[in-house]
């Protein structure tokens, strides 16, 4: 059995608060274009891990965590992948097209 831990989140990787509604039009809200501190993600996303971790451990399941694939591994996180699109569909949700091209932490599920 194996749980997966949660992605990051918040607005920063919402593509609809990255765009604001004008009556003349659509404004780009540049506060949310930013790359994000995988410190900040990390903690945020902190008790919801860490109860994960505990049910993995009284259940001997295994935790997958998706933050590599997704933030790479540096100190930041990018809410947009290589060709300038927003790596979520919204605030909870990959794209399809960035799942194909980035995430390979299920691949060994896969491959046995």
């Amino acid at each position: 059995m194996y749980l997966v831990l949660p992605l990051p989140g918040g607005p920063h990787f919402d593509p609809a608060q990255m765009v604001t509604r004008r009556l003349m039009g659509v404004a780009v809200n540049a506060s949310m274009l930013g790359a994000v501190p995988v410190a900040k993600l990390n903690a945020d996303r902190e008790p919801m891990a860490h109860q994960l971790k505990l049910l993995a451990q009284e259940s001997g399941a295994r935790t997958l965590d998706p933050m590599p694939d997704i933030c790479g591994i540096g100190p930041t996180c990018s809410p947009f992948f290589d060709n300038g699109e927003p790596k979520f569909v919204d605030d909870k949700h990959l794209r399809p097209v960035f799942v194909k091209n980035n995430i390979t932490f299920f691949d060994f599920l896969l491959t046995h």
